[in-house]
């Protein structure tokens, strides 16, 4: 069987996936109060729901989000009559994601109109340029690009690559997660290769400085790091949580395949990203760089991307460095369903002998490529 014709067998084997949520009668109150919980209330109120405020365990008097109230469950209770609402748990965090049946419960008999764990609405919330139906639209496009999908796996590098690939179409073609994953290494996977114990690190979607204290706790060192992160109050925390790491410059900019300015949503949160469409209060006029034009002799040994879906882009930005040096280089695949295979065989038409592995870091999210050069090879 051609590696095609596997895919198409997947596909045909899925089981279709179920209706989407819609909402009732009733406002909705969202269960939880962080990033999950405010993506999935712009998603809900796109279909239509009335979002009547937050439940969070961790609530203090007085608290909102969005404009909205946050309230503990005990004290929600004691203002109003839970039969005219609805709950909607927004908990995307595998920790936490063991506890939702009983939470459910809980909820339920507390006498609301209705509870709801939709996880695939929270895939949805979670990802910029929504599609309506995001599973439709991820198998079709699979469909539309076999022979695509067939080339990507033709050149990754190991069998578990292969796995996780099957497994990540599986997951997005029907109600489930994937199975192999690991949370705990991502961007340093213990079963692959090591990285260069000294890096020349650029870090882009730099976050709050995450996963440099990361590489710094695992015994890596930083000769020289350069950190990019336009979202104002993220840049903020990164500067703040990287203190002690030494030889690191900060960079209040996004990264593109060239130099300009772009409008940006900046939520303080891992989805802030550029716009490619209409904007909202959270928009603002970042910088946008080239990794050539900034960073022209960096000479960087290490690259990772995670930027919400410019990373096609940010790469042709860095074509002539990435080239030059041949870094290792950790792409983030998961924000568009073509990124999957555009991305890794864009790199491999560049013809500079890098192996290719594929590595899962959450039930759905935080799937990365993993391109590292074959040193035996120039």
């Amino acid at each position: 069987m051609t590696t095609s014709n596997k895919f198409a067998a997947l596909l045909k084997d899925c089981v279709p996936s179920a209706p989407r949520w819609r909402p009732g009668v009733w406002p909705v109150l969202i269960y939880g109060a962080g990033d999950t919980g405010r993506k999935a209330a712009i998603e809900l109120k796109s279909r239509g729901a009335e979002i009547a405020g937050f439940l969070d365990a961790k609530a203090q008097p007085g608290q909102s989000l969005d404009g909205l109230p946050i309230f503990t469950l005990p004290d929600w209770l004691a203002r109003h009559d839970p039969v005219d609402y609805e709950v909607f748990i927004a908990i995307s965090n595998e920790i936490f994601r063991p506890q939702i049946p009983e939470l459910r419960r809980q909820i339920t008999e507390c006498g609301f109109a209705r509870s709801t764990y939709h996880f695939w609405t929270l895939v949805q919330a979670h990802l910029p340029n929504r599609s309506p139906n995001l599973l439709q639209n991820a198998r079709q496009c699979y469909e539309n690009f076999l022979p695509e999908l067939g080339r990507l796996d033709e050149i990754l590098a190991d069998e578990k690559s292969q796995q996780c690939l099957m497994e990540y179409v599986r997951a997005n073609c029907q109600e489930e997660s994937t199975r192999s994953y690991s949370s705990n290494d991502q961007y340093h996977p213990a079963d692959l290769p090591a990285l260069p114990h000294r890096l020349r690190f650029i870090d882009g979607g730099a976050f709050t400085g995450d996963t440099l204290v990361d590489l710094f706790q695992n015994g890596y060192r930083f000769d020289a790091a350069a950190a990019f992160e336009p979202d104002p109050e993220n840049f903020s925390r990164l500067v703040r949580n990287t203190t002690s790491c030494e030889n690191i410059i900060r960079f209040p900019c996004a990264l593109g395949d060239e130099t300009r300015e772009l409008r940006f949503n900046a939520t303080a949160t891992p989805g802030s990203h550029i716009l490619r469409g209409g904007g909202d209060t959270h928009t603002v006029c970042v910088q946008c760089v080239s990794l050539d034009d900034v960073l022209p002799t960096f000479a960087p040994n290490f690259i990772k991307m995670d930027i919400e879906g410019a990373e096609p882009e940010a790469l042709m930005g860095a074509k002539n460095m990435i080239v030059r040096h041949r870094p290792y280089l950790a792409i983030c695949l998961y924000h568009h369903v073509d990124h999957l295979w555009r991305i890794p065989l864009m790199i491999h038409e560049w013809n500079l002998n890098y192996r290719f592995y594929i590595r899962q870091h959450d039930p759905i999210f935080d799937l990365v490529l993993y391109a590292y050069p074959d040193k035996d090879q120039k």
